[in-house]
């Protein structure tokens, strides 16, 4: 399994530490781009310009809403593709609708074949607590962090760090967690328990 987790998409930055990771360049590459963690929120203009910027970056892109998906169909898209891309938007919403679609269960077999690219909120449900996306600076979700993540993680990954943020998080944070604090720029991959960090030294918060 190979997931390649980013604070906020591909940036031009980790392009090449991110084609080395894949094992062919980007514009060779297609894209299954999952943008269902944007369904609830009323601006979505954000989510038009991730489109349109991995539209650029990649071969071939198509865009899915898992809320219309069967479990055949998710299967069969997104195992046809060379890459599986959950983009951001509310992370306690994505995780339930994963969860309820029936693509956690999916997610084994598509990934034995399939990179996973996850970008904000498609990077965060990997942990096992969505507990960040209770608090988030301006985007706090009521009720994330009764939401179970899906757990591969040991540790939580906090998206768009700035350092203005660095103590609302200690305010915030549980002590018996670990945070990795990603900037905008920066990614880590996990490859058969094997992480490894892209675009500059990321701040960890450790357990306390």
């Amino acid at each position: 399994m190979k997931l390649f987790l980013c604070s906020h998409l591909v940036t031009p930055n980790i392009k090449q530490d991110f084609e080395q990771f894949v094992g062919k360049s980007s514009e060779a590459c297609s894209v299954s781009l999952v943008i269902t963690a944007a369904n609830p929120m009323k601006d979505k203009s954000w989510m038009y310009r991730d489109i349109e910027y991995a539209r650029e970056l990649f071969k071939e892109v198509e865009v899915f809403d898992i809320e219309k998906m069967s479990s055949h169909e998710m299967r069969s898209q997104f195992m046809s593709r060379d890459i599986l891309y959950l983009n951001g938007g509310n992370t306690s919403y994505l995780m339930k609708k994963v969860r309820e679609r029936g693509l956690e269960k999916l997610l084994e077999d598509i990934l034995s074949e399939v990179v996973y690219v996850g970008s904000s909120a498609g990077s965060m449900i990997w942990s096992k607590s969505l507990e960040i996306a209770q608090w988030y600076p301006g985007g706090e979700e009521p009720g994330a962090s009764k939401v179970p993540g899906i757990g591969l993680l040991d540790f939580q990954i906090f998206p768009h760090y700035q350092e203005g943020m660095l103590e609302v998080i200690r305010e915030n944070k549980l002590k018996d967690q670990e945070y990795w604090l990603l900037k905008n720029g920066q990614a880590m991959s996990y490859e058969d328990g094997e992480i490894k960090t892209y675009g500059g030294e990321i701040k960890i918060l450790p357990k306390e």
